[in-house]
């Protein structure tokens, strides 16, 4: 078993996820989303020479547009953007970090800033998230997911992800 990083949007989880603990045994769908899709953290961008990584953008038609691409395994409850339903992976949960990023608001515009996230050690899972705590004049930290160390099957990751 691989361990691999997966984040959990903080509505992801307040809408429909299930609380876990470290040891968890859990059954998730897994979206590969590239890295100017999502505001996760960037410790949780895969490499981009990950066979996850491969897997994913192995249907971009142009190889060299995929080279050097990164992106962040997401769990979702909501289905997958693809045309198929993707099936959900088995893993056990190995660690919890809770993730705060610094987020500017101009005006409707809200811009999550990746770099420099607050990780924070956790031993059972959010349900519930923090909005405008430690606010500054430039913007807040907010509480924007959960950051999960999965032990899974690889070959069901990329089965998921890749198609």
């Amino acid at each position: 078993m691989d361990s691999l990083p997966v984040f959990v949007a903080d509505w992801e989880m307040q809408c429909c996820g299930e609380p876990f603990s470290i040891g968890t045994e859990v059954r998730w769908r897994l979206e590969f989303l590239y890295e100017d899709e999502i505001s996760a953290p960037i410790e949780a961008l895969l490499p981009p020479d990950s066979v996850v990584t491969a897997a994913a953008t192995a249907s971009i038609a142009d190889p060299d547009a995929a080279e050097g691409l990164r992106g962040v395994l997401n769990a979702t409850w909501h289905g997958t953007g693809g045309d198929r339903p993707t099936p959900p992976v088995a893993g056990t949960v190995r660690r919890i970090r809770l993730v705060r990023q610094f987020t500017v608001r101009e005006d409707r515009l809200v811009t999550v800033i990746r770099v420099g996230a607050r990780l924070t050690e956790l031993t059972t899972s959010r349900d519930r998230f923090a909005r405008g705590s430690m606010r500054t004049p430039e913007g807040s930290w907010e509480e924007t997911g959960l950051l999960v160390d999965l032990a899974t099957d690889l070959g069901e990751v990329i089965a998921s992800v890749s198609g």
